[in-house]
């Protein structure tokens, strides 16, 4: 029952915030999408600032708490290291590092099964069901349209969480652990074993991601030419309705963030350097945006 909900959830989202040209005529629709994808790029934005080893006020701390358990610690919230029996820090770390992989299989079987469904609604004696299963049908582009728009939302994340294991702190009595798993001693024999996993975590989601979105863009771009800034052509999802020359900010944007997650790697030690580092890095970016 929750494997099937957890595909119905899946298969609504594609249609909600998928890049479907069959949906592009209600605007309003269109413009959920963006508000919806851009709250959870912040709320990752958030998330990220609050892993800054600083006292924050109680407020601002819930509120940042609130974030993190939505994005780097939703595997704590969905409790999924339950389903591998005694949790350990390899566990929790393969279960973060091997989600985003269970994801693309869940949209995979979802885009499977929308097909059927799809043929089941037009059978039914209803009009709104006939204009709902016109586009509750995926399909290749669908899903790779979808899967690359998940990849870009949760980048952040995604950033965090493969760099998770390369933040050490040093406590009073001279041991140095990962932060965020204190019985993890840095420099180990396990710990380099587990460097080598983020290590693989880093470039299948973060230098993969700039890779991609490099090559598609530079299509999208010679087809925006060619066709007099007409027609991005078929990864024109990529660009996500930007034209040139703003067709670049989703690569900024990506970069951005993984400024701000290394800036808590690098100054994992000094609360007020990763404070710093980052409010420098977010005003460089502010300054980007307003030009």
């Amino acid at each position: 029952i929750m494997a099937l909900g957890a595909l119905m959830i899946v298969l609504l989202a594609m249609v909600l915030l998928g890049s479907s040209r069959r949906m592009s005529k209600f605007v309003r629709l269109r413009r959920t999408k963006l508000a919806i994808r851009q709250m959870l790029k912040h709320v990752q934005l958030l998330a990220v600032i609050g892993r800054v080893q600083i006292p924050w006020p109680e407020v601002v701390r819930q509120i940042l708490e609130t974030c993190t358990l939505f994005t780097t610690q939703i595997d704590s919230l969905l409790q999924l290291g339950c389903s591998v029996g005694e949790q350990t820090v390899v566990k929790s770390l393969a279960v973060q590092w091997f989600m985003p992989i269970g994801v693309v299989a869940l949209v995979a079987l979802a885009t499977l099964i929308s097909v059927p469904m799809g043929a089941l609604l037009r059978r039914l004696p209803c009009a709104r069901c006939h204009s709902f299963a016109q586009v509750i049908v995926q399909d290749g582009d669908s899903f790779i349209k979808f899967v690359y728009l998940i990849w870009s939302i949760y980048f952040a994340t995604l950033t965090g969480n493969s760099l998770v294991i390369f933040t050490c702190r040093r406590h009073p009595n001279g041991a140095l652990t990962v932060i965020l798993y204190p019985e993890l001693t840095c420099g180990s024999g396990e710990h380099w074993r587990l460097l080598a996993g983020g290590c693989c975590a880093v470039l299948l989601y973060v230098v993969l991601w700039f890779v991609v979105s490099r090559r598609a863009l530079k299509r999208v771009s010679a087809a925006l030419k060619s066709s007099c800034y007409v027609d991005g052509g078929p990864f024109e999802f990529v660009a996500d309705g930007l034209r040139l020359p703003t067709i670049q900010f989703g690569v900024y944007s990506a970069a951005k963030d993984v400024l701000l997650n290394m800036a808590v790697v690098v100054f994992s030690a000094d609360a007020t350097s990763q404070l710093f580092a980052s409010a420098a890095i977010l005003a460089v970016w502010a300054t980007v945006v307003l030009l």
